[in-house]
């Protein structure tokens, strides 16, 4: 996620700590960038560059997201606490352990096109690594602008910042008043798997909706004292034995955020721009 031998003196926004070197951070992960251009390469595109889709355009680069944003302590914490279990159980090309544990146990509850799995009974899920790793990009999004630097966060958590910001410290639990939800593709989704999101956020049920997709896995994490009592129940965290969710729907689900994003001209405009 750094790079240490390139480093500036500042104020670290995790532990708060003032004239200390930081890190230079990359938002989206430097081996989930490795896996996607390898992926590219393997599958035959004549461009290995991902797809890189912020709240401003969608676009392929070679060019990374960085900043000197953490100390080597917070770089450290943020790697070991969920980013290297979930780089290494994410959709990998040819691999997608986090998949596998699912398929080979028994959904709690089945319906057309929905399973849901009880992640508390599936000892090869990493419950404490997946919330970590939602909670860590999510925070790091409303931290920075993470594409120049010089304009507003691409999201912005307001109250449930400072909330993230001290359970990624490991100072209180998971936020009260978040609720996170976890989603898996059915099937295997190549093209959805070979972009980098930024995350987004939008007014949803009384209460604010930060979207996340990240290498085949879709985090939803709901913010706000009105959250409706009913979707609790898919609460990854709160909810009952961490249910994640595996839909057939989850292509049309992504295909309705870009929509809201772009709307549906322009995302058919700046589309036809990607050339894998």
């Amino acid at each position: 996620m750094s790079n240490g031998s390139l480093r500036r003196v500042g104020k670290c926004p995790l532990c708060l700590r003032d004239n200390i070197s930081l890190c230079r951070s990359h938002f989206f992960p430097a081996a989930a960038f490795k896996i996607i251009r390898e992926e590219t390469v393997r599958q035959g595109y004549k461009n290995p560059n991902p797809a890189v889709m912020n709240s401003r355009a969608l676009f392929q680069s070679s060019m990374q997201m960085t900043a000197y944003l953490l100390c080597n302590s917070c770089e450290q914490r943020v790697s070991a606490g969920g980013e290297n279990w979930v780089l290494k159980n994410c959709w990998r090309g040819r691999t997608f352990l986090l998949k596998s544990a699912l398929n080979a146990a028994f959904p709690e509850e089945s319906h057309r096109d929905v399973r849901i799995y009880w992640a508390s009974k599936i000892p090869a899920i990493d419950r404490s690594a997946l919330a970590y790793f939602a909670a860590s990009m999510f925070w790091r999004a409303s931290a920075y602008d993470w594409w120049d630097g010089a304009t507003k966060s691409p999201i912005n958590l307001g109250p449930y910042a400072e909330d993230l910001r001290q359970y990624l410290l490991g100072l209180t639990n998971f936020p009260k008043n978040c609720s996170l939800t976890i989603v898996l593709p059915d099937t295997n989704i190549e093209a959805e798997k070979l972009v980098q999101f930024i995350p987004s956020a939008r007014r949803f049920a009384n209460c604010r909706l930060y979207m996340l997709h990240f290498l085949g896995i879709q985090f939803l994490l709901f913010a706000g004292k009105m959250f409706p009592a009913e979707y609790r129940e898919m609460d990854f965290v709160h909810g009952n034995e961490n249910p994640i969710m595996v839909t057939s729907r989850f292509e049309q689900w992504m295909s309705l955020d870009l929509v809201h994003r772009y709307g549906k001209k322009r995302l058919s405009e700046i589309a036809k721009r990607i050339r894998f």
